[in-house]
């Protein structure tokens, strides 16, 4: 099941229209009435983390850089606000981590799940992420970058020495 979060051809569709929220909130609502097959689930999501970063490698990097500079011409960003952004400039590296970002944003608001999810290794699986060659010198104004800082916000409420030794 978690491996469409791994296909680049399903990301956009799960984040346009809800459905990762969706079933990240599933998700959690399943393992909290199935306490017996939580620690299965938890292992599936740390899985699909540390399967990612090998999975956005090998993602096309953009033709259109997102950033044109040469030592005689500013850097060229994206806008800063989300709604300014258009189709020329989608990143499927960025579209990717986002997704799952977004399944695992209402997991996370569970502090029990956190703690698995930390000890799991969840926080090095999104710093592997975070270091995918296709996230573009735009990346730290996308929306993906804001949901990736609040996951790690909400993990560091938990745990904050379990997430600064990792």
């Amino acid at each position: 099941l978690l491996s469409v979060f791994l296909d680049p051809k399903y990301s956009r569709i799960l984040i346009q229209h809800g459905n990762a929220s969706i079933i990240g909130q599933s998700m959690d609502e399943f393992i909290r009435h199935h306490p017996a097959l939580g620690q299965m689930c938890i292992d599936e999501m740390m899985v699909m983390v540390k399967s990612a970063p090998q999975v956005m490698q090998s993602l096309p990097v953009p033709s259109e850089p997102f950033c044109t500079n040469t030592l005689s011409e500013p850097v060229k960003l994206l806008p800063t606000h989300p709604e300014q952004h258009n189709s020329k400039h989608d990143n499927p590296t960025s579209i990717m981590l986002e997704c799952i970002c977004v399944f695992l944003e209402p997991i996370m608001l569970n502090e029990q799940h956190s703690s698995k999810l930390i000890q799991g290794g969840i926080v090095d699986g999104l710093i592997a992420c975070l270091l995918s060659p296709g996230l573009g010198l735009e990346y730290p104004s996308s929306p993906s970058f804001h949901t990736l800082v609040h996951l790690f916000h909400r993990l560091s409420e938990v745990d904050a020495i379990g997430v600064l030794r990792t």
